[in-house]
């Protein structure tokens, strides 16, 4: 199981103001957040981390929020123990704190009457040191973008119950990992590229 967590405090609705209001910019707000990884096996590293820093978002029609943060992992490497432990290789890894960069967006597209909404995610993680075998990681690029149809609002004009979707899911340098290790031949598992669709009731 993963989960993920982001939450924000606006500075407008802190201070009953519009003061941060500016231009094409709609708020201000204090980021945090954090991800968990349950799963702890040799291909599973059992990830945890926090991020924290500051948001902005964006005066759209759907909504475009980008934010800096402060970013600490931790995870277990279960491969390491398989090896033996050698020198300079660690099972409980703490990565160097580093920077990353996130944005989400949603926005309607029903100019013609049909009722779709392109949306999605991006995270760019900035290299955090070494990992669980020693070597220096890479920056981390993940998204992931769909392109949905409101179905119930299309046919009975009933908005939000049951949307049909497709989207694709980028992630280069999984975990920070370089995909040409010094020495070794290429490693598999360090880009995903994948296309996927699906339905999605809403029931709150």
């Amino acid at each position: 199981m993963f989960g993920t967590y982001r939450g924000t405090l606006s500075f407008n609705h802190l201070s009953g103001t519009e003061t941060f209001r500016v231009g094409p910019l709609r708020d201000l707000s204090l980021y945090v957040g954090g991800d968990a990884n349950t799963k702890n096996t040799a291909f599973d590293p059992r990830q945890r981390d926090i991020v924290a820093g500051l948001q902005l978002a964006f005066d759209v029609p759907g909504y475009l929020d980008v934010a800096a943060a402060f970013y600490k992992e931790w995870n277990h490497n279960g491969i390491v123990p398989l090896l033996g432990n050698p020198p300079g290789m660690s099972e409980y890894v703490s990565f160097a704190a580093t920077a990353t960069f996130e944005a989400q967006y949603m926005q309607p597209l029903d100019v013609t009457g049909v009722p779709l909404r392109l949306s999605g995610w991006a995270n760019l993680i900035l290299p955090k040191g070494t990992d669980g075998f020693g070597v220096q990681t890479l920056a981390e690029l993940e998204t992931d973008h769909r392109l949905t149809l409101d179905i119930c609002k299309l046919v009975a004009d009933r908005p939000n119950l049951l949307d049909a979707f497709v989207g694709y899911r980028f992630w280069l340098n999984k975990f920070g990992t370089t995909p040409y290790p010094a020495n070794s031949p290429p490693l598999p598992g360090t880009l995903e590229s994948t296309f996927y669709l699906g339905v999605a009731w809403h029931v709150f």
